[in-house]
């Protein structure tokens, strides 16, 4: 008796066969085991066996979840990336987040990256260029702290819409005071003044500027500053 097999059932054959070949390759052979470990900074870490990482283990055996946890025992770490480096390689990246805004120390010297947890990590601004709105009037800021200023969650979910929905504006703002404990200063590329509003609607209270400078067209060459903290109202004092 003679089988014949369709070709679907010869290319499933056939790519078990690779996948169980690849497999076995990765696991029990030494082409693949681990002879070295990028750290960036490398001033976290002093070699492989403090994060449980052992040379000449298989790769692919590595215990990486383990590596992370030691990590983030220590406490100035934040975040961490871990990355195979084919064939023999681990890359850690620690701390390398993109800052949602810059804020201003309470020293008014010490510049901070906030992300979107509300930590604070220090900022370098190796191009001499902001791309992010910079924050101003907070109190007790720490690198590698959360602040405690209940606000600023609000303002950084805000941040996250804006950015996520309506980029233009979010690059348009150049500076948030939060000096004063109700609400908080807006300044816009463009605009003279700042514009009041609570931080919790930032996001809707931009849209309705949006409209309000492009639909009305106001003069606003005698405009000190806009206060917009009542919903459905833009209140200018001169």
């Amino acid at each position: 008796m003679q089988i014949k097999l369709g070709k679907k059932y010869i290319f499933l054959i056939l790519a078990t066969i690779v996948m169980a070949t690849s497999i076995g390759v990765c696991k029990y052979t030494r082409l693949f085991s681990l002879r070295h470990i990028s750290v960036d900074p490398a001033e976290y870490i002093e070699d492989g066996r403090s994060l449980g990482l052992a040379m000449e283990q298989n790769l692919f055996a590595a215990r990486l979840e383990n590596a992370a946890e030691s990590l983030f025992k220590k406490e100035r770490v934040l975040k961490v990336d871990i990355d195979y480096a084919l064939p023999d390689g681990i890359n850690i990246v620690i701390n390398d987040i993109k800052p949602l805004a810059v804020v201003i120390g309470d020293d008014g010297k010490e510049l901070y990256a906030l992300d979107e947890r509300c930590y604070l990590l220090p900022y370098n601004d190796e191009d001499g260029k902001f791309d992010y709105p910079i924050i101003a009037g907070l109190k007790k800021t720490r690198p590698y702290k959360k602040i405690t200023d209940d606000r600023l969650y609000l303002l950084v979910d805000q941040l996250s819409c804006l950015k996520k929905d309506c980029m233009d504006f979010y690059l348009a703002l150049s500076c948030i005071d939060m000096t004063n404990k109700e609400y908080i200063s807006v300044f816009f590329d463009g605009l003279p003044f700042p514009v009041d509003m609570y931080a919790g609607s930032l996001h809707e209270r931009v849209n309705d500027l949006e409209i309000f400078l492009l639909d009305f067209n106001p003069d606003l060459n005698d405009v000190d500053r806009l206060d917009m903290r009542s919903e459905g109202l833009i209140i200018s004092a001169s």
